[in-house]
Order: structure tokens, then sequence, then C-alpha cells
């Protein structure tokens, strides 16, 4: 995700959304007439929109996903019925949108950022593809979040909420949870994870607050493991999820009741729950090897909590790179809470990202907390060598390593 632009009036909620509002009209306002599912929460997000743009799709509906952050490049952020822009077709959207930046600095002292600018592109591309749904999902927070710009979505779903980038949403959960909420809409639907009774709290003095009509959506019971996948029981019998993880159940009964309110058939939805795909969220990119995404404790826990269920035997080795700014003990806390306490942790930095975190820092906190491991220049060369000394090998936390990774060589 490009760097935001953040309010000085009230850093604590609010990214600021005045640039990106006016690049919008300037372009045209092409939301103004959008039947938009928006989407924002500390974890699961991608993984909803995965599941709602494969169920869509399924059922023959034109729709369009804005995502964040990109994994390999910035087409990977716009699709529309799960297909990439092709780089040809952005360029064009960007090169439209650049007197039009230029004109906003000119109004307002300041140009909108590049992932403020790739927003508008986003919704250009869809309504240039007559989208009948667009699924947006929220960069960071809710309140000031570029894709709040919109004039006004038909759904509102909050995914799981927790401590996450406090500098700049709220120092407490409840906090945090009212910044989320920032995306509700007048007199709208809404449907959200079972939360933390703070959060659950917040949510619905927030709803009331707005008149919106508010359902809160009970994770699916789990029948069984196979392997890191969750077999869960739904109306419409048992199904082997296709994104791994135990807290696919929360994620994936967030999205089946939001494609029953939007009139998707049982074929569409079963469909959606086993197929969909969501890159770099637990998955096996090797044999033995996966990639998750967790880079916040909550994360973590669900990563522990699904290598414990699934039983995973041997030696487990941990490769790990973080942004300096999480909360990287709390993550590591998590850890002890493995039943196979046969692991070690390698530590590497996030090169393509200025913020990260040093190896050697990195190694220094797991082995306060007592852990055993090394240090690596890179991530690829940390799991080579995990996959010659460990019998299962976990690269995790953040998202810019998943390109670093992938592009190290052969993983197969």
């Amino acid at each position: 995700m490009s760097t935001l632009s953040y309010s000085s009036k009230n850093e604590k909620f609010c990214l600021e959304l005045g640039r990106v509002k006016r690049l919008l009209e300037k372009a045209g306002s092409p939301d103004e007439d959008m039947s938009i599912i928006h989407i924002a929460g500390t974890n699961g997000k991608g993984s909803v929109c995965a599941y709602l743009e494969a169920g869509l799709t399924d059922a023959k509906i034109k729709c369009g996903r804005f995502s964040s952050p990109e994994l390999f490049s910035v087409e990977d952020t716009i699709s529309v019925n799960c297909v990439p822009i092709e780089k040809k077709d952005l360029s064009a959207l960007l090169k439209k949108l650049e007197p039009l930046c230029l004109e906003v600095k000119e109004e307002m002292g300041k140009e909108p950022s590049p992932f403020e600018v790739l927003f508008v592109a986003a919704l250009l591309y869809f309504k240039k593809k007559k989208c009948k749904k667009v699924i947006l999902e929220c960069g960071m927070g809710g309140i000031g979040d570029a894709t709040n710009a919109i004039v006004a979505s038909d759904i509102a779903v909050l995914t799981s909420i927790d401590l996450d980038h406090r500098e700049y949403l709220g120092k407490s959960i409840k906090e945090i949870a009212i910044n989320k909420c920032g995306i509700l809409r007048e007199g709208k639907i809404v449907f959200s994870a079972v939360q933390k009774k703070t959060v659950e709290y917040a949510i619905i003095k927030e709803c009331k607050n707005k008149n919106c009509q508010l359902g809160f959506v009970k994770e699916l019971e789990i029948v069984n493991m196979d392997n890191l996948n969750a077999v869960v029981n739904t109306k419409f019998g048992s199904l082997r999820l296709s994104l791994a993880g135990v807290h696919q159940a929360k994620n994936a009964a967030l999205a089946l009741e939001v494609m029953k309110y939007l009139g998707l058939k049982e074929e569409n939805i079963i469909k959606a729950l086993t197929t969909a795909e969501n890159k770099a969220r637990l998955e096996e990119i090797a044999k033995g090897v996966y990639f998750d995404g967790a880079h916040n404790p909550a994360g973590v826990k669900s990563l522990v909590k699904s290598i414990n269920m699934a039983e995973i035997k041997g030696k487990i080795i941990f490769a790990v790179g973080f942004m300096a700014d999480k909360d990287i003990s709390g993550c590591f806390e998590e850890l002890k809470k493995l039943k196979n306490k046969n692991f070690e942790i390698y530590t590497t930095a996030v090169h393509s990202n200025p913020r990260r975190e040093t190896a050697e820092n990195l190694l220094t906190k797991a082995n306060e907390k007592g852990f055993k491991g090394d240090s690596f220049s890179n991530i690829y060369e940390a799991v080579k060598k995990a996959r010659e000394n460990a019998d299962a090998v976990f690269a995790f936390g953040s998202l810019y390593m998943y390109k670093e990774l992938m592009g190290g060589g052969e993983m197969a």
C-alpha cells in the first residue's frame, strides 16, 4: 500500500479524504451509480473479498474488485471477475488522471497519493467494464481510508477487528472499531463477524446512529481439518473451504451471508466457498512450505490455532519478517501457544519496504521469548535453509515478503 497522508486535525482517527474526493469529482464521479460492497476490518478482508468475487463470478454477475496491497504488480489490486486489469489499460487510465492530479495539487496544495490515484483508476475501470457489483477493500481503517471517498455503498462488511495501525487509527480497540465503522452509510445493511464485546458494542452504537440494519454472523462449525483446510458445516452440507486456516470458518460465514443477501444461488455459494483463491494467505507455495500474511498478534494467533488443529508433526521452522511498527513481541508471544514445541525461528528483513525491522533485531526479540533461530539476508534464503532443516516451513509476516520469496528462485 502506498504511503497515505494523515490529517493533522485528528490523527487518531482520520486520514485526509479531501484530495481523493476532489479527484473523483474531476474524473466524473464514476462511483455515483455503482452498487458497492465495502469491506473494512483488521484481519480477513482479502478472504471475504475473494469468496464474494468468486461467487458473483460463478453467478455470471460482472463484478469489480479493488484490494491491497499488491503482491507482484500494481495490476493485482484491480480485477473484474477474477481477471486482473491489463497493464496497458491501467497505464491509459493513469495517464488520463495525470492532468487532473495536477489540478488537485494547484487547488489544494498537494497532489493525491499513488494509492488514491490507483483507487480512482479502479473505479473508472469498473465503470468502463459496466460492473453490476463492486467490491472495495479498505486499505487502512475506515473513516479516512481512500475507498471511503465514495458517495455511498449498498452493503458494509466488517471482518474481525483487533489492534493494528494504532498510531493512525486509535490507541484502543474501541477507537479502532469506531474508525472501521466510518464506512457505514445512512440506512444501509451491515454484516459483521462476531467480535469482542467492546468492538460489538461500538458497532451496535455506530449502526444505531446511522439507522443501519445490523447482523452479526456466527462462524461456521468446523467438522474436521483436511491438512490446514477446514471442513465446515453449512446449510448446504459439509464443505471443504478452499482457503486454508481455521479463521476461514469466520470469513466464509460472513461471505456466505452476504451472498445469500445478494440472491446468489446455492451452487454459486458452494462454488465460491470451495474454489476461491487468495494468494499469500496460508498458501502452500511448495510441498510443506506455506506463506501467510499474519502480521499482527491476532493473525499469528489464527495461524497457531490452524497448525494446532491440523496437528502438524515433526520439526517446524518459521521464517519471519515484519515492519518495525508492528507488535512483534506480541506476535512471538502467540507462538508460545503452539502445541508442537519442536520449532525454530529464522528472521529476515523486508527489503521492499523502508519501514522494515532488521533481521538482527527480530532475532533478538525471538531470543528474548526463549526461541532459538538464525537470521538471514532475505526471505528466500531463510526459507531455502529452513526446508533443509524442517519437516514444515511457515513464512509469515509482511505481505511485501511474498514477492521477494516467490521471485527468489524455484520453490517446487
